[in-house]
């Protein structure tokens, strides 16, 4: 009878009467992705492998999933602890949320980007343990995509990318960020929040009116400097780079806007040069630094915020005459 069985099975899947592919045991190990021309089986080796058949014109998508916990995981979840790597065996095909969210023992990622020119969802590699470099061409990455990724040396983000969500690369292992090809005007809200190895950021001079956003490189305690930062920069959000390891910060000249606590409780950092482009010293921007001693006060400050230089190191600050009102 078990004979009969393991007979039929085989048949079946020779002749795509049934869209599962099952291991001896009972388990599940492929199929197709409902909805999709997308079908997956996990190899000998540990490797997910995709493939996408039939005509398809651009791509096509791995869905949007929900993690394990949730009422629609991955079919291929409860394999989590098996698959090593990941693979498109052919066609092009963007990544869903959630997809491998958790997967701590995929590391192996190979070429696998270069298939990825579809999107990419929330949370979609988020705690996985894929290592090394990645190289992304997909139009929008959704948010904290790559979050908590600690074997994450290396990311390039290429002119195809249009658009980067929250915390995509937030508490990763990054060490090394390329974006000299990339058509971002925004490197969005804690995009390298807690990247505490990072310590390589190369960003295109010919961005229009890039913009910091809040919290980005927050506690990016590896990072020396912000000379990254292209002459056209036109914004710095709240926080963008509190607590990091910041030595100097010269801000660009466009720099016609600052969030509040820019620098705050940044330890090493002993020189600030303010801008002429700005009007104001935002509330707490330099406060906690306690190294700081030297600070460059552009002539169109108006105001200085509150405790923009509590608890710094400063003992000689030549402040404007025309700033109306100070806290120091």
């Amino acid at each position: 009878m078990k004979k009969f069985i393991s007979l039929f099975v085989a048949f079946a899947i020779t002749f795509n009467f049934i869209c599962v592919q099952v291991a001896a045991e009972g388990e599940v190990t492929g199929g197709r992705i409902d909805g999709t021309n997308i079908s997956w089986k996990l190899l000998a080796d540990g490797t997910l492998q995709f493939t996408v058949s039939g005509i398809v014109t651009a791509f096509d998508s791995i869905p949007d999933f929900t993690p394990a916990d949730g009422d629609n995981p991955p079919p291929w979840v409860h394999l989590k602890d098996s698959v090593t790597a990941i693979s498109v065996d052919s066609g092009r095909i963007g990544v869903g949320s959630y997809a491998f969210y958790g997967f701590d023992k995929l590391t192996e990622i190979g070429n696998f980007f270069n298939y990825v020119t579809g999107n990419i969802g929330e949370y979609a590699f988020a705690e996985s343990g894929i290592s090394g470099e990645i190289n992304l061409i997909s139009p929008s990455v959704g948010r904290g995509a790559f979050e908590g990724c600690p074997n994450l040396e290396k990311v390039t983000v290429r002119r195809k990318v249009t658009s980067a969500g929250d915390g995509v690369f937030k508490n990763s292992g990054l060490k090394s960020v390329d974006l000299s090809d990339t058509a971002l005007t925004t490197l969005s809200d804690s995009m390298f929040e807690g990247c505490a190895n990072l310590i390589d950021v190369n960003v295109s001079k010919n961005l229009p009116n890039l913009t910091v956003g809040t919290q980005t490189f927050m506690g990016c305690t590896s990072l020396d400097n912000i000379d990254f930062l292209p002459s056209n920069t036109i914004a710095i959000g709240a926080y963008a780079f509190s607590g990091s390891g910041i030595s100097t910060a010269k801000i660009p000249s466009s720099v016609t806007s600052m969030g509040v606590g820019v620098f705050e409780n940044c330890s090493n950092l002993t020189v600030g040069r303010i801008p002429a482009g700005l009007s104001e010293i935002s509330d707490r921007m330099f406060s906690g630094d306690a190294l700081l001693t030297s600070v460059s006060i552009g002539t169109n400050i108006t105001r200085i915020g509150n405790q923009a230089f509590a608890s710094t190191g400063l003992t000689d600050v030549n402040i404007p005459y025309e700033i109306g009102r100070a806290h120091v």
